[in-house]
């Protein structure tokens, strides 16, 4: 009898150890994350086939288990010392952090996240959650966030009121219709493009040196106080103006696909990059921009454009203007890799520095356009003929030319509307009231003369 008691009493302890030894084992459901942590020397100490309790809370640096098809993170919760958790890029539709107030980084971009509870993690500087299906965000709690990326998600609204120590926020690809960011005065990089924000207040943003707020429905951008900003992405909007007076250190400017009339960028002479196409610009003055290598003003209105002063210029695209003259002589046009001035029905001299070098290297121009290294004599080059005069200029109906002349007038598009054959004369009477381009031929067809006039 007391050996059989005996007997019963060692099962019982031994049942009690085990419980006790499963007691104090992380529970990892996922294989995958079990076989990551498994396989991290700095956390499974022991070597063993099972993560203590004791290990876990120990372990105070970074879980790094990107790509690893992780979908559930379960056990997470008995790392409470962590500080640094990145679980990107893997299948979880949930993540419960709450036990982890140590946590200074978390990343957990590109899952399948629909919500993400974040209010007891106050010791947080960076989260990085994009590319996930997250509907709301309530970051108020984390007052110490530095980095908050949470682009490419379901948001329809964002409050980072309370987050005065923001310097980086990456919020675009979203569904906001509004964000302000006024008081937020530490931001020194703010990205919100892809939403259907409307406004866009940055007058206390003095730190913003990047701004990216493309593909909105901004019809008005003040920068005036970002005197800091060097990249500036503001293209695919509403923007009728903007004045970059105050930029002066602007590196890089993407304003393209807005409704801008105009685009002073004389202050801005560190500017590299301009891509201003798509829009209504009449000129263009980039004559102070000698550092520019990259310029794309193509779709606009504009008739003339001079870039001889652009020593540093790679790569021009001009095509799809009203061009009447564009002198691209700047001394260095082998540095050009690209030149499109293609579509510009009214050009017909390109001056350059090396017509040859031009028209071997350079092809997409207009079969009536040539290269030259003196468009002026190369076209007018009738003593003549350079003298004839047009008047009265605006006129009514009838204008004048000092010589019989051939020739044709049309709009900026390039549809001829009037043409002129051995007269002195051209009759405007039929055309509507507006600005026009005439331009005069010799009897061989050469271009002598070209300007615009205006039918009153």
């Amino acid at each position: 009898m007391k050996k059989i008691l005996s007997i019963s009493i060692s099962v019982i302890i031994l049942i009690i150890n085990a419980a006790f030894t499963l007691a104090q084992t992380v529970n990892i459901p996922d294989p995958n994350f079990k076989t990551y942590l498994l396989g991290n020397s700095l956390i499974n100490i022991n070597s063993d086939t099972e993560i203590q309790v004791s290990e876990a809370a120990a372990f105070a640096g970074q879980i790094n288990c990107p790509n690893l098809n992780i979908s559930d993170l379960t056990g997470i919760e008995a790392f409470t010392s962590l500080t640094d958790l990145r679980c990107n890029g893997n299948s979880l539709t949930s993540i419960d952090i709450s036990n982890n107030l140590a946590l200074t980084n978390f990343q957990c971009h590109y899952n399948l996240l629909t919500s993400l509870d974040v209010s007891n993690n106050i010791a947080l500087t960076t989260l990085r959650c994009p590319y996930n299906q997250i509907t709301t965000l309530d970051i108020s709690s984390n007052t110490a966030l530095n980095i908050l990326h949470c682009n490419n998600n379901q948001l329809t609204s964002l409050d980072i009121s309370n987050n005065l120590l923001l310097t980086g926020l990456d919020c675009g690809s979203n569904q906001l219709n509004a964000l302000d960011v006024n008081i937020n005065s530490a931001l020194t990089f703010l990205a919100c493009g892809n939403n259907q924000i409307a406004t866009l207040n940055l007058n206390n943003n003095t730190a913003l040196s990047q701004l990216y707020c493309n593909n909105n429905l901004l019809s008005t951008l003040d920068v005036t106080n970002n005197n800091l900003l060097a990249h500036l992405f503001c293209s695919s909007n509403q923007l009728t103006t903007l004045d970059l007076t105050n930029n002066t250190v602007l590196s890089d400017l993407q304003c393209q696909v807005n409704q801008l009339t105009s685009l002073n960028v004389n202050n801005n002479t560190q500017l590299t990059y301009l891509d201003c196409y798509y829009n209504l610009i009449g000129v263009l003055d980039v004559s102070n921009n000698l550092n520019l290598e990259y310029l794309r003003c193509a779709l606009n209105l504009i008739g003339n454009l001079d870039v001889s002063n652009n020593l540093a210029l790679t790569s021009l695209s001009c095509y799809d203007n009203q061009l009447i003259s564009l002198n691209v002589k700047n001394q260095n046009n082998s540095a050009i890799a690209f030149f499109d001035a293609s579509n510009n029905p009214l050009l017909y001299c390109i001056e350059v520095d090396d017509a040859i070098f031009s028209t071997n290297n350079w092809s997409n121009i207009d079969s009536i356009a040539v290269f030259s290294e003196n468009c002026l004599t190369g076209i007018q080059n009738n003593d003549i003929q350079k003298s004839i005069l047009i008047y009265p200029n605006p006129t009514i109906d009838i204008l004048y030319f000092s010589a019989i002349s051939n020739g044709i007038i049309s709009d900026f598009a390039g549809k001829i509307l009037v043409e002129i054959k051995n007269s002195q004369y051209a009759n405007l009477s039929n055309l509507a009231s507006g600005v026009y381009i005439i331009t005069l031929t010799d009897n061989t067809g050469q271009v002598i003369k070209r300007s615009k006039i205006v039918r009153e």
